[in-house]
């Protein structure tokens, strides 16, 4: 298996499945969560299409039952799964086609819909195993039950392209700031760039609130991953479950308090000194000796913690550097908030453009009546 990326791999095991339990080509095999279903297809329920039927309305999902589609659609899919996965097709299709090459804007109204169609057959592959007609009608009614969020996706990636001075998309774009267009001798209305106030967007005043709103987005994202740095940075400075500082802290007061053990221990150690010295020969000391050597014993004691103490104390430097992380955190915290707010003020105009853009994506430009140009 070497060989095989993981989307190979899968697919191998699911060519495996199948003529291990010797299924029909339509049956379908899912892997999902780590989970392996089968779902046997009736054919019967497939409607026969007749060759003039192919690429009209009636071939919508390739005869499959929308029924059968749709209940397929609700049992294997969360709101989450198919977010992802048209996230993934939004994010293919701008890269295949605006940035790794240029799709024109007469292109995309003749193929658009198709190539999208297409892309989500791809990642139906990666968890399916069925027929090339069943991907092709399956993936016709995802892109259907879901059109307006996989355009609103797809308005998404090409707006962050703009941001970014993507050429190939600039010139795409401008197509919708168009009214009127001639086409061999024809007027078409092209779709606007309309908001629903009756606003409409141009590239000057599109790119003024993307580039800050975009922007604005992508610094909190690398800001974000900068402070889980700095926090693990921070955290393994961390002692006995203590910052630094506080830990020294703590520490000092240890040392302070052994400080204040040995000092009264060695009052009562001079106060003994004293008293055997004045007492004569002929009295019984025995008590005061062996509370002597006690009290020498338990200084010795002493002496080692607070030298123990001591040497557990964390170093200047390494405060230094808690520091200067808490500083960095704190400052990058401050420019997120600030970034933060330049999002929620631009967020509605945002909105506006792709949600302007989306529609435009979904229409095509019509012909204007008794517009033929001589």
């Amino acid at each position: 298996y070497k060989d095989f990326d993981k989307f190979d791999k899968t697919k191998l095991v699911k060519l495996l499945i199948k003529n291990a339990l010797k299924l029909n080509e339509n049956d379908l095999v899912i892997i999902k969560n780590g989970c392996i279903l089968i779902k046997l297809y009736d054919e019967s329920k497939q409607k026969q299409l007749t060759e003039d039927q192919i690429n009209t309305e009636a071939s919508r999902f390739n005869g499959i039952n929308e029924k059968e589609l749709e209940g397929l659609f609700k049992e294997y899919f969360t709101k989450d799964d198919i977010y992802e996965m048209l996230d993934d097709v939004a994010k293919s299709f701008i890269t295949k086609y605006f940035i790794e090459s240029k799709l024109s804007n007469i292109d995309y109204e003749q193929s658009g819909f198709k190539l999208i169609q297409k892309l989500i057959v791809y990642e139906l592959k990666k968890d399916f195993e069925a027929s090339e007609n069943f991907y092709m009608g399956f993936a016709g009614y995802i892109l259907r039950k879901e059109f307006k969020l996989t355009f609103k996706l797809i308005a998404d990636y090409l707006l962050g392209e703009l941001a970014d001075s993507n050429e190939n998309v600039l010139e795409f774009l401008e197509y919708y700031t168009n009214d009127i267009i001639v086409v061999n001798g024809i007027k078409y209305k092209v779709p606007e760039l309309k908001a629903s106030n009756g606003l409409k967007w141009h590239i000057i005043s599109m790119i003024s609130i993307l580039k800050p709103y975009k922007k604005a987005q992508e610094y909190i994202l690398d800001s974000n991953l900068d402070i889980k740095d700095i926090q693990k940075r921070i955290n393994s400075l961390y002692k006995d479950g203590y910052d630094p500082k506080k830990y020294n802290e703590l520490n000092l007061t240890k040392y302070n308090l052994i400080e204040e053990k040995i000092e009264l221990n060695d009052r009562r150690l001079s106060e003994i000194y004293d008293t055997l010295q004045i007492l004569s020969e002929k009295t019984d000391t025995a008590s005061l000796e062996r509370e002597l050597i006690i009290l020498k014993q338990k200084r010795l004691k002493l002496k080692e913690e607070k030298a123990k103490t001591k040497r557990k104390r964390i170093p200047n430097s390494v405060i230094a550097t808690y520091e200067k992380l808490l500083s960095e955190k704190e400052n990058i915290q401050k420019d997120i908030r600030t970034k933060s707010r330049t999002i929620i003020q631009n967020k509605k105009s945002y909105e506006s453009i792709r949600d302007s853009l989306a529609k435009s994506l979904m229409s095509k430009k019509q012909p204007l009546p008794e517009s033929k140009v001589i």
